[in-house]
């Protein structure tokens, strides 16, 4: 069986969402965007402030989208929240110069899908262009309903990136953004969650004049980024997002690239980069960058084909759509190949575009085509389907000042394999001393194939620092359907395992023939605390003496056959230092009350407790053995038998306990502290004497509440009043005679 295609794979996994219902478009003029509806009446449902402060930097600036904020890149991922990055112009700029003085970050905002987002102080201060005081959109008339709020406006880059362009705006498989900052040449990550940057800044290599411009992230997790230098040094940079490595691929002085495109397939690289060509000298529509072969090449367009571009865009099934710059706004699209499948020809002067700066793909395959000039979209039938031909005119739309969008990529879409329930256990050292950990998590077929998975190949990365990975290949029984279930289990070991840090299994679902499709993706543990055994100390009296109360669960391998108990504390010791106690695993086992002596009140106590597995017969060593460690801390009160006493039935009333008066069993006796304090309370038993040990020193009030039908004789009130500062010296009775 071979392969499917990956343009029908592709195909299959860009299924329209709800979230897929809107394009957006940046209006660089107004500091706004767009939200408009892909389907009939296609109308503009919102439209949001990018920026939220008074002053200068917050006005409109018709027919000039290069001051300001200046909103150009778009990126929408696969929940439908909407990320725009503001460029942000210090003063009006020409091209060519520099903005004196630069003062602000570019920033980048989240837009929420649906619902209204927090009101912090980051995002509820209103721009001056929205009229109404109660959201965050620019109201248009009779689409209340529709309003958002931005949920975050956060500045990216550090000092000394004020006035450096934010130009670049990409999502990655994981969800992470990437930001590049045009001037600064270097790439910021940044959660989405937050708008807060993760890591340092990565640079641009030195000798690099890589400024980033166009960008996109494929589905193995590789930043294409592309420049805009009207020099010989045209680059394409390739950036692992994983690493942080970066490539620098020379396009040369004759093609001044702009804006890139991938189409992503899942069999590992993408299939190509397609990046627009605006050259004046020798416009060839856009360029291809093969990343198998790491070469560039000119389409086989037909010459009637070839013009000046800054749009380029791919659609679901992997054909090309580009734009002509500065004429009269023509779209094609092509094959691959370089076959011309539709043109829309030079327009009709309504529909002409004298500065096409962007092209959009919608969730349908249909063409938006961007009219910076005329501040509209226009908007071209994708394929043919429905008796209507592919690069038909469908409508106009209108939207704010100086649309400036190259188009909204979405994340890399191509998993086969999703994860989740990531659990990880330490099993204590093997028969060689290395620490044994079992994991396990939960997939989900995701694949577009119709047949079921038959197993899952794990396999670790070359620089990691597992060993013994088992097994290699998990067989489903029976076979996983598509969109079913599995749990996946095995083991590995590690010589010097670092608690908290994460480790990483490569894994990919395999389809028999076809398994080679699937990309190989990651699931990830972070590693626990490798001890064998879970420790819990407690320190309490009895009888005036103090014990520790040392609780033991077992975590290794086997039940455990006995324990040593050791101090790690100097000058403190504890017995008895062995125990012959038997330990089953996963249940809490005390050991015998432990004496510890030599430590000092408050003083903190590192104790070990080394556990062993059965002994074998033919070597008479123990099977397995490891340590865990717990932190006590030494009670800072001396561990005083007081207040003591008895609660007696004083028969004859004389306040004596007589020969004859018998005990008072299971009455309460409470001791409350004077000032502030819990009151403590204990019972008598059956002779009807009571104690309360570990008292901190100090006045207390103990007392005796006697039942109904009894009264006090001794004291008369029931209440002794004492002060505990040493071991009890007398016994504090009560006694009682019944009223009736």
């Amino acid at each position: 069986m071979v392969c499917l295609a990956a343009a029908v794979l592709l195909a299959t996994l860009l299924v329209p969402s709800a979230s897929a219902q809107f394009i957006y478009v940046a209006n660089a003029g107004e500091d706004t965007v767009s939200k408009i509806d892909i389907n009939p009446p296609y109308p503009e449902v919102a439209r949001y402030a990018t920026w939220f402060t008074t002053g200068a930097h917050n006005m409109p600036h018709p027919g000039d989208p290069w001051h300001g904020p200046a909103p150009s890149r778009i990126a929408q991922d696969s929940a439908g929240n909407v990320f725009v990055l503001n460029r942000f112009f210090d003063t009006p700029w020409l091209m060519g110069t520099s903005p004196p003085n630069p003062s602000h970050l570019p920033v980048l905002l989240k837009i929420a899908p649906s619902g209204s987002g927090p009101t912090s102080s980051g995002s509820a201060v209103l721009s001056m262009l929205d009229n109404n005081t109660m959201n965050n959109e620019i109201d248009i008339p009779n689409n209340e309903a529709a309003d958002k709020r931005i949920v975050w406006a956060q500045p990216v880059g550090n000092p000394g990136d004020e006035g450096k362009l934010g130009r670049a705006l990409a999502i990655d498989p994981s969800g992470f953004l990437w930001v590049g900052l045009f001037s600064a040449q270097k790439y910021y990550k940044v959660n989405p969650n937050t708008g807060i940057t993760t890591g340092g800044a990565i640079p641009m290599p030195s000798g690099s004049n890589h400024r980033p411009y166009g960008a996109q992230v494929d589905t193995r997790g590789v930043l294409w980024s592309v420049d805009e230098n009207d020099t010989a040094d045209n680059e394409l940079a390739e950036i692992d997002t994983a690493t942080g490595n970066v490539t620098i691929h020379k396009i040369g002085s004759a093609h001044v690239m702009y804006s890139l495109s991938i189409f992503n397939g899942c069999g590992g690289a993408p299939e190509k980069i397609y990046l627009s060509d605006r050259s004046l000298s020798s416009a060839t529509t856009y360029r291809v960058y093969d990343p198998q072969t790491s070469t560039f090449s000119v389409p086989p367009l037909p010459a009637s084909a070839k013009f000046r571009s800054v749009a380029v865009a791919v659609d679901s099934q992997g054909n090309i759509v580009s734009g002509e710059y500065l004429n009269t706004g023509r779209v094609i699209k092509t094959s691959p190949s370089g076959g011309v499948l539709w043109d829309t020809g030079p327009r009709p002067v309504a529909q002409q575009i004298p500065d096409l700066h962007g092209i959009i793909v919608d969730a349908n395959d249909d063409v938006w085509a961007v009219d910076r000039v005329n501040g509209r979209v226009i908007k071209y039938k994708g394929t043919t389907s429905g008796g209507t031909s592919g690069g038909t005119y469908i409508t106009t739309v209108k939207v704010g000042d100086q649309p400036y969008t190259y188009g909204n990529p979405p994340p890399p879409t191509c998993p086969c394999a999703v994860t989740s329930e990531p659990q990880i256990k330490c099993d204590g050292k093997d028969k060689d001393g290395k620490w044994k950990y079992s994991w396990s998590f939960v997939v989900t077929n995701h694949s577009p194939f119709s047949m079921p998975a038959t197993a899952i190949d794990i396999s670790v990365p070359t620089t990691s620092p597992v060993k013994n990975l088992a097994p290699g290949q998990f067989t489903f029984t029976p076979s996983l359907s598509p969109g079913g279930h599995a749990t996946v289990t095995g083991t590995f070991t590690l010589d010097q395992p670092m608690p908290g840090s994460q480790i990483c299994l490569d894994i990919r679902l395999n389809f028999g023939e076809v398994g080679w499709c699937c990309p190989t993706e990651h699931v990830c543990f972070v590693l626990p605390d490798c001890a064998c055994a879970s420790l819990q100390g407690t320190f309490r009296c009895n009888h005036g003496q103090r014990f520790l109360d040392l609780s033991v669960t077992n975590l290794g391998p086997t039940a455990a056959a006995g324990a040593q108990i050791f101090s790690n504390t100097p000058g403190v010791t504890v017995s008895p230092q062995t125990t012959t106690l038997g330990f089953p695993q996963n249940t809490p086992v005390i050991i015998p009350p432990l004496t510890v002596t030599g430590a000092t009140p408050g003083q903190v106590i590192s104790l070990s407790v080394m556990l062993h597995g059965p002994t074998d017969d033919r070597t008479g060593v123990n099977s397995w053995c490891c340590t865990a460690t717990v932190q006590v801390t030494y009670p800072s009160f001396p561990c005083l038998w007081w207040p003591n006493g008895e609660l007696f039935d004083d028969i004859n009333a004389n306040g004596i306990r007589d020969s004859g008066d018998g005990g008072l069993p299971e009455w309460t006796v409470t001791l409350t502290p004077e000032g502030k304090g819990t009151p403590r309370t204990t019972k008598s038993d059956a002779s009807g004497a009571y104690h309360f040990e570990e008292i901190e020193p100090g006045k207390y009030r103990l007392s005796v509440q006697p039942p109904q039908g009894w009264r006090a004789t001794a004291p008369k009130d029931a209440v002794h009043s004492l002060t505990v500062e040493a071991p009890p010296k007398e016994r504090l009775d009560f006694g009682f005679v019944k009223t009736r």
